[in-house]
């Protein structure tokens, strides 16, 4: 699977990129208000809007890939790759 349900609403991801997973928010929405909608997924998931961690990360989530934005402080910036898959906590 690229994507889990974490807990309070949230789903996680791992982030080429910068090596950590990341949560969005989709039941409830974050203290600042930002909340996600999911195509509920968890092979070819979809997340809209885009997710920006400030300072960090900038990319969108679309059937199963990642694509970084070209402001994205990674070296992955303006590229679109596969989420990689994650290891089913259930099976720690």
């Amino acid at each position: 699977m690229k994507v889990q349900y974490f807990e309070g609403g949230m789903y996680e991801h791992m982030c080429p990129a910068c090596g950590h997973l990341h949560y969005i928010p989709v039941e409830y929405p974050f203290s600042n208000g930002c909340q996600w909608s999911f195509n509920g997924s968890l092979e070819k998931p979809t997340f809209n809007p885009d997710i920006s961690i400030i300072g960090r990360c900038h990319y969108f989530i679309k059937e199963g890939f990642i694509e970084y934005a070209f402001n994205c402080k990674h070296h992955l910036a303006g590229h679109k790759l596969e989420l990689p898959e994650l290891k089913n906590k259930t099976n720690l």
